[in-house]
């Protein structure tokens, strides 16, 4: 498969959702959008997972990438997974800022932290694993190319001069009176 460009990311999502979905944009190098997830009103089959339907919209952008890694994961049923808590049984159990991965390894890093140090202590009983840690991890292991994608209330700080391009942003809507969260994503230019 050739390399898509973030152009055609938006053309085979628009394509892939039309009449289903907003439309996500595209304009000056990035795309942006709004996606309401709705409310799973299914037990959880862990506190603070993705929103419904998240991954499956996310990998609809990222149908070439082979070799993904989801952070503070929880339950993933593909991919590889990591989390510090092995009672949820991830492929790799370690912390964010301990991966045991080769560098440039790794096609799409997609990081759903705890939004807090009192959100992490109180309802995973882990340290905080901080947007700053958290993207640091991910450089390394990440093939130039390669993505990071965190969701997250806030949107990070980044420098281009560690390597990191803004190409996307994408505010998630999950129902009445829910925190909206947003997904930013960066790729590793060099």
């Amino acid at each position: 498969m050739k390399k898509l460009s973030m152009r055609d990311r938006v053309r085979i999502w628009n394509q892939t959702y039309k009449g289903k979905y907003p439309k996500m944009m595209f304009d000056r190098k990035w795309l942006y959008g709004v996606w309401y997830c709705g409310t799973d009103y299914r037990k959880s089959k862990y506190y603070g997972q993705y929103p419904p339907h998240y991954l499956t919209r996310l990998m609809t952008l990222f149908p070439d990438k082979k070799v993904i890694v989801h952070v503070c994961s929880g339950v993933v049923e593909k991919d590889i997974t990591v989390d510090i808590k092995k009672e949820l049984r991830p492929v790799v159990c370690a912390d964010v800022q301990h991966l045991p991965f080769r560098p440039n390894t790794v096609d799409l890093f997609i990081a759903d932290p705890p939004y807090s140090k009192k959100h992490a202590e109180e309802d995973y009983g882990t340290p905080y694993p901080t947007m700053y840690k958290t993207m640091k991890s991910a450089l390394p292991i990440l093939k130039v190319g390669g993505y990071f994608i965190i969701l997250d209330i806030r949107y990070p700080s980044y420098r281009r001069k560690d390597g990191w391009g803004l190409v996307g942003l994408i505010m998630v809507v999950t129902g009445f009176a829910k925190v909206f969260r947003g997904v930013s994503i960066f790729e590793k230019e060099f």
